[in-house]
């Protein structure tokens, strides 16, 4: 399964995004391409612009720090979730026919 890392503009980072970067490689195989399976957003802050932004069919937010066993934990859930469904081929699509399904592996935001 392929995975894919974006980086925000870094206009307000609220902690180190590379250490999440770190993290992925050290772990997966990643690519910084859009055309992959999943497509991590490290965003710098929670306000995820990046998110709103982005047109993916399966995407994980990143906005804050987390340990490397929950980042671990979580890409592995998303590709094993992945995994169970239909493969869908974006590139066989129209954009807006393409569901974006944002699997959010960060904590939720506080209102």
């Amino acid at each position: 399964m392929k995975i894919g890392v974006k980086y925000c503009g870094g206009c307000n980072p609220e902690y180190r995004r590379e250490e999440v970067e770190e993290v992925l490689r050290k772990h997966f195989k990643i690519s910084y391409s859009e055309d992959v399976d999943i497509l991590i957003l490290i965003n710098g802050c929670r306000k995820a612009c990046l998110a709103e932004e982005v047109e993916h069919p399966n995407i994980l937010v990143v906005d804050s720090p987390m340990s490397e066993e929950e980042i671990v934990r979580k890409v592995e859930d998303a590709m094993k979730e992945l995994g169970k469904a239909k493969p869908q081929s974006a590139a066989n699509c129209k954009p807006q026919e393409a569901k974006q399904k944002k699997l959010n592996i960060n904590t939720p935001k506080k209102s």
